[in-house]
């Protein structure tokens, strides 16, 4: 990744939506040092004053507090600590609200800063002067902790810190939504481009290092989080060999703390009460359930979301799985059919034209290949899938489509495009109505079977394009486009981003919503072996309600007939419904929504009995369509 420089760096990648270079910018020319008359001044606890600009207030002054007494309830005093001394660390200082007052309240003997803004290091030695604290407090320019001198090393008691709060740019104008309704979106204000870590790569980097500054076997770290912009779960993989000593979940500010010791003996002094499963609202939850929320926030926000763990390499044997794939594409001559639209009985269709350069396969009927079925066949009852697809779809929501698609050697991507009905303006702008990216009518799940990067073809995504139909008046470009650039020509464009590459360990969801322009990414390296190429199995769920219109298109039916997807006609007073499922779907789930659809109808009351009625019914189906070996369209 290119390095960028300061400020410029987020001017540079805004219309992205998202400042993909921190923290890789080179952000010491953010802003330039004041002199000392400059400056405001804060009044810390304890006493110390304060020296900054008004621009370098990140919330140091007010939930920072939070953090202070977070610190002083679970450490005490420093003269009350076995040591007798407790060394400090602020990362992420700016100019030092937290760490001055944590000195100033006597929680620290001696205090160290640091921030990568020059102007901020600037703002701190200024306080450090004015209050006479040289003896006390050392305070260095550092990107992360690259610049922390070796002296520094295995001398931090307590490391503490209010850092960026959110993953993008996107997460950040979806909290000013939920907060203020209309607010202004955009990075033009210097405190978005503070407060994005994008994809938490300086949480990342931060957690990677601290562990060699940390005093041996008696190191704390606490860090003070935004529960608009992050879940706990978010971070469980960067700690270890860290240890987590506590989640306290959001108080009276939203703020969440994340405390951790390379403490391995445990550590029982001065810990405040345990907090409860179920506090605040049921804030608290499992990593899985922190997982699936993450998902549903991101898709909703984003119009894609990564699940690097959703259960998948539990539920079935992942290298078993692309092997069968890898075979089923040696023994098959690929079908010359239109993309996606493959003659009856196809098993692999090239999905590029010969001599494109472009080429990439979908293999069909998984589901109706025993061998393969007995491995798909768990992923389809994944919770966290089921749990999004409930969401976002409704709890009827029917499996709409199961391949595979693979990704080869190919100089440029694919053509980007929505999927199936979205393809069609008109349906994108109805499907919209009422929903900003909260709710959708399909889901594409896509299980990676190799660790997926840039190098190897990574899924293209345009953040925010799901809620384009949403806008107001909607901007509504072609189903298929080559050019982002003529897309951004177009009459009524918003901002649009870059393609971005998803990158996606094995085993890992790449989840995103049908109406979110997406492609293949190109695939620059050599694989001269099929078994060398890009694997991906594909679940496409829809909701109810876009059924018909998706079996009116060519590539609706031409999914279909990939599986046993099952139609059940079922007779309300008088008229006649089709529900449509899998025998893997939530058949209850469905059943039951398709009755609370006819609220008050005659001929389904009461409620229980006709749930049980048409369940049964949708079981006789599977159990029919089983002992002959498939289902009806």
């Amino acid at each position: 990744m290119r390095r960028c420089v300061g400020l410029a760096c987020a001017a540079a990648v805004a219309s992205a939506g998202e400042y993909a270079c921190w923290p890789d910018c080179d952000a010491r020319v953010a802003d330039a040092p004041r002199e000392a008359a400059a400056y405001d001044s804060w009044t810390a606890p304890g006493g110390i004053e304060v020296l900054y600009a008004p621009d370098q207030d990140g919330g140091g002054t007010s939930f920072g507090r939070e953090l202070v007494d977070y610190a002083l309830r679970a450490f005490g005093p420093f003269h009350e600590s076995p040591r007798r001394a407790r060394r400090c660390f602020e990362f992420c200082a700016g100019p030092g609200f937290v760490g001055f007052s944590l000195l100033g309240r006597g929680v620290c003997s001696s205090l160290v800063l640091a921030d990568v803004h020059p102007a901020s290091v600037a703002a701190a030695r200024a306080t450090v002067a004015r209050n006479r604290l040289g003896a006390l407090v050392a305070v260095y320019e550092s990107d992360a902790l690259d610049d922390i001198p070796a002296n520094e090393s295995g001398t931090w008691d307590l490391v503490v810190s209010n850092p960026p709060h959110f993953r993008s740019v996107a997460a950040w104008n979806a909290m000013l939504r939920r907060r203020a309704p209309g607010a202004a979106e955009g990075a033009s204000d210097p405190r978005h481009f503070r407060g994005v870590d994008s994809n938490w790569r300086l949480h990342e980097r931060f957690y990677g290092t601290v562990g060699a500054f940390l005093r041996r076997g008696t190191g704390h770290v606490v860090f003070q989080e935004n529960a608009d912009g992050s879940t706990p779960g978010e971070f469980w993989g960067m700690l270890p060999p860290l240890r987590v000593e506590r989640v306290e979940p959001p108080d009276a500010t939203g703020m969440w703390y994340l405390h951790a010791t390379n403490d391995a003996a445990g550590w029982t002094r001065r810990r405040p009460p345990a907090v409860p499963r179920g506090a605040r609202d049921g804030w608290w939850r499992d990593a899985a359930q922190i997982a699936l929320e993450r998902a549903i926030r991101d898709v909703a926000d984003q119009g894609y979301a990564v699940v690097a763990d959703a259960g998948a390499a539990n539920a079935t044997h992942l290298g078993a799985l692309r092997d069968a794939l890898v075979a089923r594409l040696a023994d098959a001559a690929p079908c010359a059919t239109p993309f996606g639209n493959p003659e009856v009985g196809c098993n692999v269709s090239m999905e590029s034209g010969v001599g494109d350069a472009h080429v990439s396969y979908r293999l069909w009927g998984l589901l109706e290949d025993d061998a393969l079925a007995a491995l798909v066949a768990p992923l389809l009852r994944l919770p966290l899938v089921r749990a999004l697809a409930q969401s976002r779809l409704g709890a009827d929501y029917q499996l709409h489509g199961c391949t595979a698609y693979v990704a080869t050697p190919s100089a440029r991507p694919n053509v980007l495009h929505f999927d199936f009905a979205d393809q069609d303006p008109a349906w994108r702008r109805a499907a919209a109505a009422g929903s900003d990216g909260g709710t959708g009518d399909h889901l594409a799940v896509m299980l990676q079977l190799q660790d997926t990067t840039a190098e190897n073809g990574a899924t293209l995504v345009v953040p925010g394009s799901h809620r384009w139909a949403a806008r107001d008046p909607p901007f509504l470009p072609p189903g298929q486009n080559r050019d982002v650039a003529a897309l951004r020509a177009l009459p009524g464009a918003p901002p649009i981003a870059e393609p971005l590459p998803v990158a996606v360990p094995r085993g890992g969801l790449l989840l995103f919503d049908g109406a979110t322009l997406h492609a293949t990414g190109a695939f620059p390296g050599a694989a001269a072996d099929i078994g060398d190429y890009r694997y991906a199995l594909v679940l496409h769920l829809a909701a109810q309600r876009a059924t018909k219109h998706r079996l009116a298109t060519p590539i609706g039916r031409a999914y279909l007939r990939g599986h046993a997807r099952l139609d059940l006609e079922v007779s309300v007073d008088g008229a006649t419904d089709v529900i449509a499922f899998h025998e893997d779907d939530d058949l209850e789930a469905i059943a039951a929504a398709f009755v609370d659809s006819y609220d008050g109808a005659a001929s389904l009351q009461p409620r229980a009995a006709a749930v049980d009625a048409v369940l049964e019914a949708m079981t006789n189906k599977v159990a029919t369509a089983a002992g002959r070996g498939g289902g009806k369209i």
